[in-house]
């Protein structure tokens, strides 16, 4: 959105609200996915447990768990006007101080390069597992149902 901020007003519109509709669907899926993450089964363990680069590991999980949740947040305290859900309904904005939604703009702006950064370097180093090191690090992200699949082809 970022990108778009300065084309046709008409064009802007509508990304604002696939981006808002997208982002408040987001919301509720990333709650349930952050409970989930405290029920699931642990993921098999590899030699890398209690590591350096395990732990790094984590500490990137958690980092992207953190933005993830001041992007949605100040997403929604940086609207100034309501906005329709998929064109459906109105969402009430929540705080309708303009000063208060520019700081929470430019925390969203940050936030937003700061997470995708983060996301970028994640992608990098689950190829660099894949394609370098040659382990099974990408099957135990996918899960035990694929990993399944894939050795019963």
């Amino acid at each position: 959105m970022h990108l778009v901020i300065d084309s046709h007003p008409a064009v802007f519109h509508f990304l604002s609200i696939v981006n808002m509709s997208l982002a408040t669907a987001a919301s509720g899926l990333f709650i349930l996915r952050y409970i989930w993450k405290f029920f699931r089964q642990p993921i098999e363990s590899s030699e890398l447990s209690n590591t350096t680069q395990h732990k790094i590991a984590k500490l990137v999980h958690s980092l992207l768990y953190f933005l993830m949740f001041i992007v949605l947040i100040s997403g929604f305290l940086m609207v100034k006007h309501e906005y329709s859900f998929f064109w459906l309904f109105p969402v009430d904005n929540i705080i309708t101080n303009p000063a208060v939604n520019e700081f929470f703009f430019m925390v969203h702006r940050f936030g937003c390069a700061f997470l995708s950064l983060v996301v970028l370097m994640h992608a990098g180093a689950a190829l660099h597992h894949h394609f370098i090191k040659k382990n099974n690090t990408m099957h135990r992200m996918v899960g035990p149902s694929i990993a399944y699949i894939q050795s019963k082809q």
